[in-house]
C-alpha cells in the first residue's frame, strides 16, 4: 500500500485520510486537518506521547489506537467522533474524556485501566456500555446530560465498583427503573443538558459523591 510520511515521521494512508502509524519519539502531536480516521494500533505504546490534538472532521478512532500511551493525558475527541475501537484509550493519564454524539456504544475497554480518569461525559446517544468500557482503577463520575434514558445495555464489568452516575433530576427514576442493580450509584444533579465543557471543576466530585451517599443527601446541581 502506497503511503506518505510527514515531517515528523508519522505515516498516512496516500491520501491522507487516516493516520496509519505514529512515531514513538514525539511527545507531542498535532493530527492535521482532514485525517478521518486514526488506524488501529496507530500510536500503541508509544509512552513519549504526553498530548495529541484530534482535529475536527475525525470520523474514527481505531482498535487501541493509543492503548498503553500512558503519559498521554491530553487527548480531546472531536465532536465528529462518531466510533471509538476497543481498547482505544486503554491504560492512558488522561484524566477526563466527553463522548461526543453520535458515538451510539463505548466499546470493550475504551478506558479500562486509566489510572488518572475522574470524570466522563456521555451525549444522549449512548446506548451501551461495554465491558470494561470504564472499568479504572479508581471510581469515577460519570455524568450523563441526556434528558431521557437513552442507556438500554451496561455490561456488569463495564463500571469500576464505587463509581457514580450524575443524571438530570427528571429522569432520575428512570435510570433506577432500567438499572435497579446500578441503583446505588444513581445521583441526581443536573438541571440542565449540555455538553460537559469544564469537567475539571469534578477534580474532587468522588470524594463530594461518596459524601452525599453515605449522607442520602442531593448533590449541588452541576449547571
Amino acid at each position: 500500500m502506497d503511503t506518505f510520511i510527514d515531517n515528523f515521521g508519522v505515516i498516512y494512508s496516500e491520501d491522507r485520510k487516516t493516520l496509519l502509524k505514529g512515531n514513538a519519539e514525539l511527545t507531542d502531536y498535532i493530527v492535521p486537518e482532514g485525517t478521518e480516521s486514526i488506524g488501529d494500533d496507530a500510536w500503541d505504546r508509544m509512552e513519549n506521547l504526553r498530548q495529541i490534538t484530534l482535529p475536527e472532521g475525525l470520523i474514527t478512532i481505531g482498535r487501541q489506537a493509543f492503548a498503553g500511551c500512558i503519559r498521554l493525558t491530553e487527548a480531546k475527541i472531536p465532536k465528529t467522533v462518531r466510533h471509538i475501537g476497543e481498547y482505544a484509550f486503554e491504560m492512558t493519564g488522561l484524566k477526563e474524556a466527553v463522548i461526543p454524539k453520535g458515538v451510539g456504544r463505548l466499546e470493550t475497554g475504551v478506558f479500562s485501566w486509566c489510572f488518572n480518569m475522574s470524570a466522563i461525559g456521555l451525549s444522549d446517544t449512548i446506548e451501551s456500555l461495554g465491558p470494561y468500557s470504564l472499568n479504572t482503577p479508581e471510581p469515577i463520575l460519570i455524568i450523563q446530560v441526556a434528558h431521557s434514558c437513552p442507556l438500554k445495555h451496561i455490561d456488569a464489568t463495564a463500571i469500576t465498583k464505587g463509581s457514580a452516575f450524575l443524571v438530570p433530576y427528571e429522569v432520575h427514576h428512570e435510570y433506577v427503573k432500567a438499572f435497579p442493580e446500578f441503583d446505588g450509584m444513581f445521583v441526581y444533579g443536573i438541571k440542565q443538558a449540555k455538553e460537559p465543557e469544564a469537567m475539571h471543576a469534578h477534580n474532587n466530585n468522588k470524594n463530594r459523591i461518596n459524601h452525599e451517599k453515605e449522607n442520602h443527601q442531593s448533590p449541588e446541581p452541576w449547571i
